[in-house]
């Protein structure tokens, strides 16, 4: 095979980019075809963002996790009961009124099959008084105060800003903020941990309580998910959407994409220094996680016969406003990877994305070519990982850099709680 063949991608264009569906908003390529000879270009475009983070100060560098509480998060359960573990960003009022629905309620709701869950509107499925589970919300820094005042009068309930060193802009994005998720629930000792998303409002299917799953994920078992939501429902549809019967299979459960509800196994991920990887910031965190551990015959499930039900945000994310601190790190790696030759071997991935992809998708004025070609190298770079072809540091990032580490920092003690934001930014 001549050069030029090695080193481009083959790929098409997919119209349906753009849409709301989970297999349109991320995927602006289809049919990605890498052969065995480019999985030395393949390693390089991973190689390629490690070096991106380490030349611009942003990672690895120590995560830093910090809220109001001493200690800092709360103590763990004495019985280890895994927490409900949520991340989000742009959201804190809107979940605030979610969480209002649910205190309006004279008793906690302790059955997920409860036909009166919803009598005051949309409630979130991890909410304390839903699952008598403590939860964290983590948030990344530059957000932490918004949310903190508006969830601070809910119980059992804890807001933890994130972050990744000194640097003004650190580390941001989907993988960034689920691996620092997993990585406090393992620093806290924990043992299981639900990783849920912030829209998520309820499974058909699910069983009575959170304990008939846990039981199932025993010590070979990395993570126990569900039938994904591939639509959100705005507040007049998703009551139609609700069903109550308890549809649980575990046994006939297969191997399968993780996202949006899932279990995980702590001690196996802490075993295997494991943990989702930082490296993918825009989308497919998820896919790669999951294709590593089926690639390498790793036990985790997804039951089917549960489908999950997610509320659709009233006020979208804009994705072109790049002051989104999760986009910061997405920019990042646009700079490096636009010129990377793609479709014929002739075309550079940002002309690609201009000239084919975005003018033919369904949303093409709303839709940021930076953002959305970050989009195809991560899918992309899924593909390698479902052939095995990633450095271990991918999944592992503190591999070569043992210094760094995770630190639990209480905000009372760090800095007055009400300048936390202005000092952080202008560090």
């Amino acid at each position: 095979m001549n050069n030029i063949d090695v080193n481009h991608i083959i790929a098409g264009n997919n119209p349906n980019y753009g849409g709301s569906l989970i297999n349109q908003k991320y995927s602006p390529l289809q049919n990605i075809t890498i052969t065995n000879d480019q999985r030395g270009y393949c390693n390089k475009l991973f190689n390629d963002r490690i070096k991106t983070l380490l030349d611009n100060g942003v990672f690895p560098e120590t995560l830093k996790l910090y809220a109001k509480w001493k200690p800092i998060p709360p103590k763990l359960p004495k019985d280890q009961t895994p927490p409900m573990v949520v991340i989000s960003s742009q959201r804190a009022s809107w979940l605030k009124g979610l969480f209002l629905n649910m205190q309006q309620r004279k008793k906690p709701l302790r059955n997920y099959n409860n036909p009166n869950t919803f009598a005051n509107g949309p409630v979130p499925w991890y909410a304390p008084r839903r699952s008598g589970r403590h939860l964290y919300i983590l948030v990344h820094h530059s957000e932490y105060d918004d949310y903190e005042k508006n969830l601070r009068p809910f119980p059992n309930m804890t807001v933890v800003g994130y972050k990744y060193g000194e640097n003004t802009q650190t580390l941001g994005g989907f993988g960034a903020s689920r691996f620092a998720a997993l990585a406090m629930a393992m620093d806290l000792g924990y043992e299981k941990a639900w990783l849920v998303d912030d829209n998520v409002v309820h499974i058909n299917g699910f069983p009575n309580t959170l304990t008939d799953v846990e039981k199932d994920l025993r010590d070979n078992i990395w993570a126990i998910g569900f039938g994904a939501a591939t639509e959100n429902y705005d507040l007049g549809t998703f009551f139609n959407e609700i069903k109550y019967s308890k549809n649980y299979d575990f046994e006939n459960a297969k191997p399968g994409l993780l996202q949006q509800v899932v279990l995980w196994n702590l001690n196996l991920l802490r075993a295997n220094s494991f943990n989702i990887s930082p490296y993918f910031s825009t989308s497919n965190e998820d896919v790669s996680s999951s294709n590593y551990l089926q690639k390498k015959g790793l036990e985790q499930r997804i039951v089917t016969t549960c489908s999950i039900i997610k509320l659709r945000y009233t006020a979208e994310k804009d994705e072109k406003q790049f002051s989104n601190p999760f986009n910061y790190t997405a920019l990042l790696f646009y700079e490096k990877e636009k010129d990377v030759l793609i479709k014929d071997g002739n075309t550079k991935l940002s002309d690609y994305i201009k000239e084919v992809v975005i003018p033919h998708s369904q949303e093409p004025n709303n839709i940021s070519p930076e953002i959305t070609g970050v989009r195809a190298i991560e899918q992309i770079l899924s593909e390698a990982v479902k052939k095995d072809w990633q450095p271990d540091k991918i999944f592992d990032p503190y591999r070569e850099f043992k210094d760094v580490r995770i630190r639990r920092i209480s905000v009372d003690d760090l800095i007055q709680p009400e300048t936390l934001i202005q000092t952080l930014i202008g560090s």
